[in-house]
């Protein structure tokens, strides 16, 4: 297990490696706002067949800085910040393939990680053996990105008013409400209280920039139907996010696309039920490199 800082002409980003690198490649991309963590059970369970490489977004990082001082915050929040699309995470993840001198890999994207891999699916096909869209919807944000836009001054005020502290923990309760399923709230405390955890260490600056670039992504619909490569499609049963039916959809319009149902799981599956979520993936792994 290896991690690394690499640096490009458009910033620097985390990533974690885990394994051989003469096996497979496969590059696994977390949700917002998390990080990498997110997949470690995977990664760890994949690693004897795997070269497996966790990048962590720009900003979100355990190792990066985040704000603890109300009076910096209010500075901050004076600058405008520049949104982080996928289309730039995406070549951010394009970097990390040259780096590790890997000229195609199996990408898994769950939540903000599938809009960067329909980017990938886009502008980068060659450097993709095999694509896992996890709860990701391939539409833009039906309103926008308005409702993006109005958590984004939500937390801004928050963290003005009350500290990024107390702004922190007022807005994991949120994510943790819309993010897991009603099954992982109820019996699974474990699990939200690891992402307080995360949250409580996460950047807003860095959280709010990748959110005002999703707000900014395009649909992707039309690429669906000329997708050349296996394809997995996943969703929790209980994600309210991307519910089963539109999972069901993007599934029907990728020619010979595999589906899985993830039971008792919501948006986050690999942390809310990581058995059946482990299972499906690793039916699908195995098919793709036998």
């Amino acid at each position: 297990m290896l991690r690394r800082n690499l640096r490009t002409q458009q910033g620097s980003f985390y990533y974690q490696s885990d394994g051989d690198s003469h096996l497979p490649a496969l590059v696994l991309l977390h949700a917002w706002p998390w990080d990498g963590r997110l997949w470690a059970e995977a990664a760890s369970r994949l690693a004897p067949r795997f070269y497996v490489l966790r990048p962590d977004w720009r900003g979100c990082a355990p190792e990066n800085e985040f704000e603890r001082d109300r009076a910096a915050f209010q500075a901050s929040a004076r600058v405008s910040w520049s949104p982080l699309a996928p289309s730039q995470l995406a070549a951010d993840v394009t970097a990390l393939l040259d780096a590790e001198r890997i000229d195609s890999a199996i990408v898994a994207g769950c939540s903000l990680g599938g809009y960067v891999l329909y980017e990938l699916l886009r502008h980068f096909p060659a450097r993709l053996r095999a694509a896992i869209l996890c709860d990701s919807r391939p539409e833009a944000d039906a309103d926008g990105g308005e409702s993006r836009r109005q958590a984004d001054a939500q937390l801004v005020a928050e963290a003005v008013q009350y500290g990024p502290d107390r702004a922190r923990v007022l807005w994991s309760e949120r994510l943790i409400a819309r993010q897991l399923g009603t099954g992982s709230r109820e019996r699974r405390p474990a699990i939200a209280r690891r992402l307080r955890e995360w949250a409580a260490q996460r950047s807003l600056i860095a959280a709010i920039r990748l959110n005002r670039g999703m707000a900014l992504r395009c649909g992707q619909t039309d690429l669906l139907p000329a997708l050349k490569l296996p394809v997995l499609v996943m969703t929790g049963e209980e994600d309210a996010i991307w519910p089963e039916a539109d999972a069901r959809q993007t599934a029907a319009a990728i020619p010979g696309a595999t589906l899985s149902i993830v039971p008792q799981a919501g948006h986050l599956p690999m942390l809310e039920n990581p058995e059946p979520f482990q299972a499906a993936l690793e039916r699908f792994l195995w098919t793709v490199t036998s």
